[in-house]
């Protein structure tokens, strides 16, 4: 940090650099030092007193402030999640700035450039591991709080069995998202559910209901037609 605040050529850029990589993993820390990160970073992209290999690592330390910068041991740069959106910020206005500066040397502008492809590749692996964390929880909830066997109990081998059993890999289906053919699988997730309009179903089935509400599109009144008419029909027959 003493390097840093001296602004020391490549002790500096060395320095800056390690600190962006380790702040992240300092809680109690992490926003003085990012803080700390960022200003030197835009100090020494526009001194011109600074060498292009240190404005090159400089660069590079940007990226580093907001997530992990691909290597040996990381092939996808994540985010850190700690990061605050106006650092992210700050640090794309300051690489674009050096990458469309022509009075910078073209080693200097390369630099910021592949920065700010990196940063990309952060924005992108942020969204994939959100939709990933969701389609996870969807999936356990399935697995864990909708249990149709468990709700009820129906004869080997008999009609209600199958009925159940594929009302099971439907929801499941549904609840990740990666299935081709959701129309298909709406249409017959409704005509299973009409198929069980006759049957006294135990309350405790309201829930598989639920599950399959939560994981329909709001255009889709195929299955909230179905869900409703299931429900209707166990209030009647009780």
């Amino acid at each position: 940090r003493k390097a840093i605040a001296d602004g020391s050529d490549m002790i500096c850029s060395d320095a800056l650099f390690a600190l962006a990589s380790l702040c992240s993993l300092s809680t109690a820390n992490v926003q003085t030092e990012t803080s700390l990160v960022v200003e030197t970073i835009q100090k020494v992209l526009s001194d011109v007193s600074f060498g292009n290999d240190c404005k090159s690592i400089s660069a590079l330390a940007g990226c580093a402030i907001v997530g992990q910068v691909p290597g040996l041991t990381s092939f996808t740069p994540l985010a850190h999640q700690l990061v605050k959106k106006e650092v992210s910020l700050s640090v794309v206005k300051v690489l674009n700035e050096t990458a469309s500066n022509d009075s910078e040397e073209l080693k200097c502008r390369d630099s910021a450039t592949i920065g700010l492809g990196v940063l990309c590749a952060m924005k992108s692996s942020i969204r994939r591991v959100r939709k990933n964390r969701l389609v996870f929880e969807k999936t356990k909830q399935i697995d864990r709080g909708v249990d149709i066997e468990a709700i009820i109990q129906a004869r080997d081998g008999s009609v209600l069995e199958s009925i159940l059993h594929e009302i099971q890999a439907l929801l499941r289906m549904k609840s990740q998202h990666s299935h081709e053919d959701a129309a298909a699988t709406n249409n017959k997730l409704s005509v299973l559910f009409s198929s069980l309009e006759l049957i006294a179903m135990p309350g405790s089935f309201s829930r598989v209901i639920e599950m399959a509400l939560s994981t329909t599109s709001r255009n889709d009144a195929e299955v909230k037609t179905s869900s409703v008419s299931l429900l209707v029909s166990q209030l009647k027959s009780r």
